[in-house]
């Protein structure tokens, strides 16, 4: 979904934890709101960008990735040595339905 995932450096963050985040590379999942230059998200949602990942890299993970999971192991109970059939893979969330399937 276009907009729903942003990467970035941490600005400011409240809360007793917030000042440990600021200056820490991020992604993380918005309310539709990622085409802005700033973006205010719920702590729930952001997580520390690995820094072998550009940002743009790590923007395509959290719907992608989060998603590809939910279906096959969450809701599909995939384990370790069963066989899946992943449909139209070409895209982001086949992709990682692949990536995750694999391993």
């Amino acid at each position: 979904m276009v907009g729903y995932e942003v990467s970035g450096v941490v600005e400011a963050a409240g809360g007793p934890e917030g000042a440990a985040w600021v200056g820490k590379e991020v992604l993380a999942l918005t309310d539709f709101g990622g085409y802005a230059e700033a973006v205010k998200v719920d702590h729930r949602h952001v997580w520390e960008k690995p820094s072998s990942l550009s940002f743009e890299q790590a923007a395509a993970i959290p719907l992608n990735y989060v998603t590809a999971w939910g279906l096959l192991v969450a809701m599909g109970g995939l384990s370790r040595g069963e066989t899946v059939l992943v449909h139209n893979a070409g895209g982001g969330v086949g992709l990682a339905a692949l990536e995750i399937a694999r391993h």
